[in-house]
C-alpha cells in the first residue's frame, strides 16, 4: 500500500470526510494520483470492523486494569476542559461543488490577508477579479491558474502561514496558482488590449516568456525578468501606458550589466565592513587585488551557487536586506562552500560510522542540487532562507513540517534509489539524492516477533 493509500485509510479511520482528505492530499500530490488512490481504496476490502473489535477489547482491558489499581474515591476524570491549540482552529469553510465567485473570494482574502494585502481594497479586488480571473475552476484546484485555487490558498492562509499562502492567493498566483509565465500571459491578454496588445496569441507569449529569467521577486521594477514585467502589468491595470514596459522588448525591464570586480568590492566593503565578524577583506583595495589575481569567473547575477562574482553579488543583496552573519561569508574569498566550486559534503560528526550530509536551503534553492550518498546516511536540511519551506517528495517517503529560518529536518535513507525532492510550498525548487549501496534489512516489529514464535 502506497503513501497516499495509507494516508486515506488513517484519515478515514479517524473520522475525516473524503472531501477534507482529498483537499489535504491535493496540497502535495497531482489530482490524477489522488483520484486513483480513492478509487483503489473504495475497491479494497474493509477491515474496519476487525480493528474496532480489537480496540474495544483493549479499552476494556485497560479500564479493568485501572479500576483494579486505582484506590477507592480517586477520580480519573480531569476537572478542566481540554484546551484548543492554534493548530486546531478550523479554516474558512469551503463548500466543494459550489462554483467559486469574485464576491466570495474578495470578501475572504481581504479579511484573511489584511496583514499581507494583495489588493488596495475590496473594490479593487472585485474589479480585478472580474476582469482578469475569469477561470473559476473548482475548490479542488491547488496548482491551477483559477479562482478556485486562490480560494483554497486563502483558506490555507487562515489556517497557517498567511505570509506564504496569501502570496499564492493573490492576483499573480505566486507561481503556485499557475506558473509565472501562465499568469503573465493571461494578464497580458486581459490587461493590454487594442493598440496596447503585446502578443498575437497565447502560444507566442509563452514562447517568449520561457526565455525570461524567473529569478526575481514580485514588485521588482528592474531586470530582464518575468516578475518585472508583471509589475508593469499591475501598473497597467490603471494606466495602459505601462503595457510597453511589460513587452518582450521592454525599455524598463532590461538586463543589468555584467558583474565586475569594482562593483563587487565596493559593495562587499559597504555591506560587510572591513572590521568585525562580517568583514571579508581589510579594505576595498585588498578585495580588488584578490579579485583580479584570482580571476574569479564573472558568472550571472542569477547565480546563487558556484564560484562566480554573480553568486557573491547575489548573496551581498541578501546580506544587506536579511542577514549579514549568514550571507557575508558566502560573498567572501572562499564563498563558504556556497559561492564555490567546492561543496562541503563532509560528515557533520565522526562519532559514529554513519555519514551525515547537510543540504542548505537558501535563496529559493537547495544546495547542492544533486548529491550521491550511501545507504544509512542521515541527510539534514537547514533553512537558511527568509521564506518558509517544506521538504517533500511526490511519494510521501520524505515529508518535513514547514521549516522556518534556521529550522532543520533530518531523514536517514535506508533504501537504494534516486529521490527527486522539492519544496511543497515552492514546487519549482528541486534537487536530487541518489542512494547507493546494499539495502538495509527492514526494522523488526512486534508482529515479526510473534510470527517467529509460531513458525
Amino acid at each position: 500500500m502506497g503513501a497516499i493509500d495509507d494516508y486515506i485509510k488513517n484519515k478515514i479511520d479517524q473520522g475525516f470526510s473524503s472531501e477534507v482528505i482529498r483537499r489535504e492530499l491535493l496540497n502535495d500530490y497531482p489530482k490524477a494520483e489522488v483520484n486513483k488512490a480513492f478509487a483503489s481504496y473504495k475497491d479494497a476490502p474493509d477491515y474496519t470492523w476487525a480493528w474496532a473489535i480489537i480496540g474495544i477489547v483493549v479499552v476494556i482491558f485497560v479500564a479493568a486494569l485501572l479500576i483494579k489499581l486505582t484506590p477507592s474515591g480517586d477520580s480519573l476524570v480531569a476537572d478542566t476542559p481540554p484546551t484548543v491549540t492554534q493548530n486546531e482552529v478550523e479554516p474558512l469553510p469551503l463548500e466543494v461543488g459550489v462554483v467559486p465567485n469574485c464576491d466570495e473570494y474578495c470578501g475572504k482574502i481581504m479579511g484573511v490577508c489584511a496583514d499581507h494585502p494583495q489588493y488596495p481594497d475590496e473594490r479593487a479586488c472585485l474589479l480585478q477579479c472580474e476582469d482578469h480571473l475569469t477561470n473559476a475552476g473548482t475548490l479542488e484546484d491547488y496548482g491551477d491558474n483559477t479562482l478556485g485555487c486562490r480560494l483554497v490558498h486563502t483558506a490555507n492562509a487562515e489556517r497557517s502561514n498567511p505570509e506564504v499562502h496569501c502570496y499564492h492567493a493573490g492576483l499573480f498566483g505566486g507561481n503556485i496558482c499557475g506558473e509565472w509565465c501562465e499568469n503573465y500571459c493571461s494578464l497580458s491578454a486581459s490587461v493590454c488590449t487594442g493598440e496596447d496588445t503585446l502578443y498575437g496569441s497565447s502560444g507566442e507569449c509563452m514562447d517568449s516568456c520561457r526565455s525570461l529569467s524567473k529569478n526575481s521577486n514580485l514588485g521588482d521594477s528592474s531586470g530582464d525578468t518575468v516578475q518585472c514585467r508583471m509589475e508593469q502589468l499591475r501598473l497597467a491595470i490603471d494606466d495602459s501606458s505601462f503595457c510597453s514596459g511589460a513587452a518582450p522588448e521592454s525599455a524598463v525591464c532590461i538586463a543589468e550589466p555584467e558583474p565586475s570586480c569594482d562593483e563587487y568590492c565596493g559593495r562587499v566593503v559597504d555591506v560587510c565592513g572591513t572590521t568585525g565578524e562580517d568583514a571579508q577583506y581589510e579594505s576595498e583595495r585588498a578585495c580588488l587585488d584578490f579579485c583580479s589575481a584570482e580571476d574569479i569567473p564573472i558568472g550571472s547575477r542569477e547565480d546563487t551557487t558556484g564560484n562566480s562574482l554573480g553568486c557573491r553579488l547575489s548573496h551581498l543583496i541578501i546580506a544587506e536586506t536579511v542577514d549579514t552573519v549568514i550571507h557575508c561569508p558566502h560573498a567572501g574569498k572562499t564563498g563558504a562552500d556556497v559561492c564555490s566550486d567546492r561543496i562541503s559534503l563532509e560528515p557533520l560528526s565522526t562519532a559514529t560510522d554513519t555519514e551525515e550530509v547537510t543540504i542548505r536551503i537558501a535563496d529559493m534553492a537547495f544546495t547542492p542540487l544533486s548529491v550521491e550518498i550511501s545507504v544509512g546516511t542521515k541527510v539534514t536540511w537547514i533553512n537558511d532562507d527568509t521564506l518558509p519551506h517544506r521538504v517533500t517528495d511526490r511519494y510521501g517517503y520524505i515529508r518535513s513540517p514547514t521549516l522556518y529560518q534556521t529550522e532543520t529536518f533530518s531523514k536517514t535513507f535506508t533504501e537504494v534509489g534516486t529521490y527527486e525532492i522539492n519544496c511543497a510550498i515552492h514546487p519549482s525548487m528541486q534537487h536530487t539524492i541518489v542512494v547507493a549501496g546494499e539495502q538495509l534489512a527492514p526494522a523488526r516489529n512486534l508482529f515479526d516477533v510473534i510470527r517467529d514464535i509460531f513458525t
